[in-house]
């Protein structure tokens, strides 16, 4: 016999999933419903936000509803992809099974530091090439591409908010490729500084905002629209800080 609780909590968990991995308002609502009607409920609806999760479903003319609030996000379309395909597969599923699978993909981690390190700094190198940068540029950006990932690791896992996060890692990039241009490491510091900023450019948050506003979830649009923002401002600032701190240092621009 169906368990409309579990079956609630495992739908919300697998959107909940979702909306931290970066997916669509649409794809989130889409799929937890998904899960509820595979998993034998006889209607389900969602409202999904960028904060948080609202399932009701019905059962034998009784309606249930699960809640989660959501408190992370980040970029993991892997993760994005496999709910996606359980949730169309769910319906050849019991409850155990699903459950099992879900948790399979929750404690996934296909991306190790090293990993994540490596191509952070190859992403660095490949947008400075992509701004005209000369090699030794992109070599640099891939090197401060780097560090830039691990203080964002290190931070995060300090709990710091995200705001101070990004412009402690704008400030730190910055600085620090004025000061190698300084040595003539550098030959071009606005390429390095560009090229390697990009890592911190909320790329899918803006793509995400523009969709879910063409699709009428306004208020998921202008939610996902304003932390965008922030993020650019905060980018903004950690850069101006960088390059004041470097003109307090002596340093000159340009």
């Amino acid at each position: 016999m169906a368990n409309p609780d579990k079956i609630l909590y495992l739908a919300t968990q697998a959107g909940k999933c979702l909306l931290e991995s970066g997916a669509e308002t649409y794809r989130v609502e889409d799929t937890i419903c998904r899960i509820c009607m595979s998993l034998k409920m006889e209607h389900a609806e969602s409202i999904c936000l960028p904060t948080g999760i609202y399932v009701t479903a019905t059962l034998d003319g009784k309606s249930y509803t699960n809640i989660s609030r959501i408190s992370n996000r980040s970029t993991n379309l892997n993760k994005v992809d496999q709910i996606n395909q359980l949730s169309r597969d769910a319906d050849q599923l019991n409850e155990k099974q699903f459950e099992d699978k879900l948790n399979e993909i929750l404690n996934d981690s296909p991306y190790t530091t090293i990993k994540d390190l490596f191509f952070a700094g190859l992403s660095a190198f490949g947008f400075t090439l992509l701004f005209e940068g000369i090699p030794t540029d992109a070599v640099i950006a891939f090197l401060i591409g780097i560090l830039v990932r691990w203080i964002e690791k290190s931070l995060s896992k300090q709990e710091m908010n995200n705001f101070f996060t990004v412009a402690i890692s704008s400030a730190v990039l910055t600085l620090l490729t004025l000061v190698l241009a300084e040595i003539h490491f550098v030959a071009s510091t606005e390429t390095v500084i560009i090229g390697t900023i990009m890592l911190l450019v909320p790329g899918l948050a803006i793509t995400n905002a523009v969709r879910d506003s063409i699709a009428g979830d306004l208020i998921s649009g202008l939610a996902r629209a304003a932390e965008a923002l922030l993020v650019a401002v905060s980018v903004a600032l950690g850069n101006g800080a960088g390059m004041m701190i470097w003109m307090w240092m002596g340093g000159i621009i340009g």
